[in-house]
């Protein structure tokens, strides 16, 4: 918020990315007033006088626009020969910012919508230096932008503390409803059961069972006391052990190093397409080999993953565990 007893420095920065030199300002703690967008790549802002010094010693790509501000004035009233109009110059500045607008604030979190609200209120005549608004104005101003974003946003506040006029909403709350999958849980394929972690749903196999793709896990039915079928949505995790083989060659260098590297590369292999979530239980060697100026290794892993997934399950997997 702009604070009318300081003067301020008005520049026009550059660039393609104002994120960078807003993070710069920041750590080098000074504070920009009144960011606006003025066409692809150039941005005007307001700093106080004081942090000046600072930014330019961060060697951004800035220009100088003009000093604006009661400070400004008074400085140059007394370096004035002529006090008496440059205290004339002042009382009329001071006067004409208390009665207008010198800073904007939007509170939302649609930066988009943010800069269509900017350019809509300048034809509402509503900008930096107009005339402040009155609770009429206001009132009207509320209704005006409720209509022309009423898709966007539920509801919108306007109010003036000091120069500044505030603009907050909230995002429109659209109703969805998501269809939930009741099919029962499956095995995504075949693996030895280790554990389960099931949040809904009854449990129809067992920890260290052997189960094939499409073997029941977890069951969408609950039979009551009254022999009443129920039906639920199915929610949760299977872990299981699974089994890959995996072989790759590379071009014979060094021995040793060809080996662990062959190795580390089958290994981050696995990871990448299992996922972060998946665990390396085991490795075996299974084969190697130099054929040929070409080392070759063939591995065996044996895997902790998520097995369960919706779907149908086997027509011969019927019965009960």
């Amino acid at each position: 918020m702009l604070n009318i007893g300081l003067g301020y420095d008005v520049y026009e920065i550059e660039c393609i990315n104002i994120s960078y030199y807003i993070d710069l300002f920041t750590k080098n703690k000074v504070q920009l007033y009144h960011l606006r967008k003025i066409d692809t790549y150039t941005y005007s802002f307001l700093v106080r006088r004081r942090d000046t010094y600072i930014l330019q010693k961060t060697d951004a790509p800035l220009q100088f626009i003009r000093s604006v501000g009661p400070l400004y004035y008074i400085t140059r009233f007394f370096k004035s020969k002529v006090k008496l109009v440059g205290a004339v110059v002042f009382i009329g500045v001071f006067y004409y910012t208390q009665q207008h607008i010198l800073n904007l604030k939007i509170i939302g979190t649609q930066y988009q919508l943010n800069e269509e609200i900017v350019a809509k209120l300048k034809d509402y005549h509503i900008d930096f230096f107009d005339k402040k608004m009155s609770l009429d104005d206001i009132a009207d101003l509320k209704n005006q932008l409720l209509n022309d974003y009423k898709s966007n946003i539920d509801w919108i506040n306007i109010y003036q503390q000091g120069e500044t006029i505030y603009i907050e909403y909230t995002n429109k709350k659209e109703s969805q409803i998501v269809e939930k999958d009741v099919r029962p849980i499956v095995a995504c394929k075949e693996s030895v059961i280790k554990e389960f972690q099931i949040q809904s749903g009854y449990i129809m196999s067992s920890i260290n069972q052997y189960v094939q793709p499409g073997d029941l896990l977890v069951s969408n039915a609950i039979v009551s006391t009254f022999d009443e079928t129920i039906m639920v949505y199915p929610k949760g995790k299977v872990y299981g052990y699974t089994w890959y083989d995996i072989e790759k060659e590379l071009p014979l260098q060094d021995e040793a190093d060809d080996f662990n590297t062959l190795l580390l590369q089958i290994r981050n292999e696995l990871q990448q397409q299992l996922g972060s979530e998946a665990k390396i239980d085991k490795e075996k060697v299974l084969h190697y080999s130099i054929d040929n100026s070409k080392i070759k290794l063939k591995v065996h892993y044996t895997v902790i993953e998520d097995i369960a997934c919706k779907g149908d399950m086997n027509e011969q997997n019927t019965e009960t565990n």
